[in-house]
């Protein structure tokens, strides 16, 4: 798949992103896409720390046990990387507005638990591709995204999402080459 396939294919749902950032931009909740630049250097170092340590395991174990599992997603271009922005915006952004939104509301616990599984449930579908323990996994990540954009903002949560997913598909084009 070349990166024209993937992004006719994902066009929706990057303009549903784009779409959903603009609007909150617009409003007094643009705090929400704050970006944290300290903490995106800071994952961006823990991420090379990462790589360093799988291509080092890579060298000491033989990865030819998972390289059947990964051809797919080393079949991707590395530039969808830069475009998992959308999951968040879709995803965590709005829930965390509707937390705002619902705050002064009798038993908006339950009904943000409500939404928040939802949610995740919706996400990890999403990622069924990946496997159905994988996706049951990456459904914890809405949670968590909004759990850390509520202390550094949305904005250095797309990013940091972003790097992680560019440095995850760089290192199966790796294993895939060169082993």
């Amino acid at each position: 798949m070349n990166i024209k396939q993937f992004a006719l294919n994902m066009f929706p749902y990057w303009f549903l992103g784009i779409f959903i950032i603009l609007t909150v931009l617009q409003t007094k909740e643009r705090k929400l896409l704050k970006i944290d630049k300290n903490q995106v250097f800071k994952w961006f170092k823990f991420l090379l720390l990462v790589t360093i340590i799988r291509i080092i395991l890579c060298k000491i174990y033989s990865p030819s046990y998972i390289l059947n599992s990964i051809k797919k997603i080393a079949d991707l271009p590395w530039e969808v990387g830069l475009t998992v922005f959308w999951e968040d915006a879709v995803h965590g952004l709005p829930l965390l507005i509707f937390q705002k939104l619902i705050k002064n509301i009798k038993y908006n616990n339950i009904l943000y638990k409500i939404a928040l599984i939802l949610v995740m449930i919706e996400f990890g579908l999403g990622h069924l591709y990946q496997g159905f323990f994988s996706a049951f996994l990456l459904s914890f990540y809405v949670p968590f995204s909004i759990k850390i954009a509520k202390k550094h903002g949305f904005g250095t949560v797309m990013l940091c999402h972003m790097l992680f997913d560019i440095f995850s598909l760089l290192f199966v084009k790796y294993l895939v080459t060169y082993y």
